[in-house]
């Protein structure tokens, strides 16, 4: 079994973070590769990777830099073929061949990999909308726009009364530009009003690297906790954020 060079660089990126995420566990199971990642320098992140239809048998491999392993996958053409070596049970060398060239990917102790932690997520959201790819390009340029690192999800009201969400970059002080991305055809769980602020450096990063997917969820809970899913027919992410200190 083959898997297409630019679905696994593409998959790597999304839990890579451009450099937020170097050492991960790839957990591969009835070719399902499973990978639980949360990034270096940013708290209150954590996510998930899963590619269906991985060609590689049951297995755990430690990534200890995904930079090297991307760096590696650059000089490949199309369709690339995986192996894995092992000694006594332990994976020690990722393998990684196409028409023109072999690889060696040296793996780490996977006790060398910090665990990622689990999630509790609250038992009910206040809102859970799919996005338009149209949405995340504007998501993306309204943080592009500007270079504060808050991004406030507010839920308001339209001038129908309809239920709307709304994504306000910019600082808080009256002197400062404000930009505001409006989600409409939403519905609220609650007659609780939410405004909670995010990282807007990590979540515009998010919506960058997973701009080939094909929907994109994205749920907010009251408590303080953004939930976004992108999802394709050979890869699915998904990423928690935290709420940031007032």
């Amino acid at each position: 079994m083959l898997i297409e060079k630019v679905l696994l660089s593409s998959a790597l990126n999304k839990y890579y973070l451009a450099g937020e995420c170097e050492s991960v566990l790839w957990t591969v199971d009835n070719n399902v590769l499973n990978v639980d990642f949360k990034p270096t320098n940013t708290a209150g992140v954590v996510g998930n990777l899963r590619v269906p239809n991985f060609p590689l048998k049951d297995c755990k491999l430690g990534i200890y830099e995904t930079s090297k392993l991307l760096k590696l996958l650059n000089v490949t053409q199309n369709h690339l073929q995986l192996h894995v070596d092992s000694n006594k049970g332990v994976s020690t060398k990722l393998y990684i061949s196409d028409s023109s060239f072999n690889l060696e990917y040296n793996l780490s102790d996977i006790l060398l990999i910090s665990k990622i932690p689990t999630v509790n997520t609250p038992p009910s959201h206040f809102v859970n909308a799919e996005l338009e790819m149209t949405d995340m390009d504007n998501l993306i340029k309204a943080k592009n726009a500007l270079e504060n690192k808050k991004v406030i999800i507010k839920s308001a009201k339209s001038i129908d009364g309809d239920d709307v969400l709304e994504f306000i970059f910019g600082e808080d002080s009256a002197y400062s530009n404000r930009l505001t991305f409006t989600l409409e055809n939403v519905k609220f769980e609650s007659e609780t009003q939410i405004e909670l602020p995010f990282n807007s450096e990590i979540f515009s990063r998010i919506l960058q690297v997973n701009k080939d997917m094909e929907r994109f969820n994205i749920i907010v809970y009251k408590e303080g906790l953004l939930k976004l899913e992108f999802w394709s027919e050979e890869v699915q992410s998904v990423y928690h954020l935290a709420r940031l200190d007032d």
